[in-house]
């Protein structure tokens, strides 16, 4: 039960609340839905070190919010977490570039 809520925890702050505070095009950091304080990037992969699975959500249109993925999936990928990313929402014109 626990884990249910730590990932249900973390997919709602992800996806209703990490409401970005960025710069022109760099996530810097993100507002932390338990307390309603912004902290950087640095401290909320710190916070979440302990955690098993990491969701990270986007409007699917939305170059930004892509960029903001990647920059997540790279800092947790330097601190050595082992990754398994899932993807969906391609169109069927991008098979050849996914095989």
């Amino acid at each position: 039960m626990k884990l249910f809520i730590t990932i249900f925890l973390l997919v709602l702050n992800l996806f209703l609340g990490m409401a970005f505070v960025q710069s022109a095009s760099a996530l810097e950091s993100v507002l932390r839905i338990s307390d309603r304080q912004v902290i950087d990037l640095g401290r909320m992969l710190a916070e979440s070190a302990s955690v098993r699975y990491f969701f990270v959500a986007e409007n699917h249109d939305d170059p930004q919010h892509h960029s903001y993925q990647l920059t997540i999936i790279k800092e947790l990928k330097q601190q050595g977490r082992r990754l398994a990313i899932g993807l969906e929402m391609f169109p069927i014109t991008s098979q050849d570039k996914l095989d």
